[in-house]
């Protein structure tokens, strides 16, 4: 006979995993945008990028914002319980603030290559994706800022 284990994770882990996630998805994307000709990339490549700079439709950034100043310490004590179950869980809100520095990276990145792989028809949405990065940046630097961590 085999134990059988459920494991919940809390909305904090499930951030974490999803961002990270989210991060392979670009990374991979990204390094497949390199290798194109200049003015080849298809609209996939600018779906990915615009799909999270522009993420407000989704909650964007305001989704992690009580995760990483702690005010989910007071207004959900029972993911703080849970996270502070044991030392694995502890390290989830430092894995957050890490996995969206490496997502503004990542960023950054494919931005720039995007702005040169992308076709002519593109160019007006790349501009767009700029501007909404330009903000995201600010916005998640303030955020990332803003923890006691």
């Amino acid at each position: 006979m085999v134990e059988k284990k459920m494991l919940l994770k809390n909305p904090l882990e499930n951030a974490v995993v999803e961002i990270e996630k989210k991060n392979a998805e670009l990374k991979e994307k990204f390094f497949k945008m390199e290798l194109l000709e200049d003015g080849s990339a298809d609209n996939s490549y600018t779906m990915a990028i615009n799909g999270v700079v522009d993420a407000a439709v989704n909650g964007g950034l305001n989704n992690y914002s009580t995760f990483i100043d702690g005010t989910y310490r007071e207004e959900n004590p029972e993911i703080y319980e849970d996270v502070m179950s044991n030392e694995f869980k502890k390290k989830a809100p430092s894995r957050l603030i890490l996995s969206l520095k490496e997502q503004l990276w990542l960023l950054q990145w494919g931005v720039r290559v995007h702005g040169s792989k992308c076709s002519e028809s593109l160019k007006p949405l790349h501009e767009h994706i700029q501007m909404m990065f330009s903000k995201m940046e600010v916005d998640m630097t303030k955020m990332i800022e803003s923890s006691p961590l």
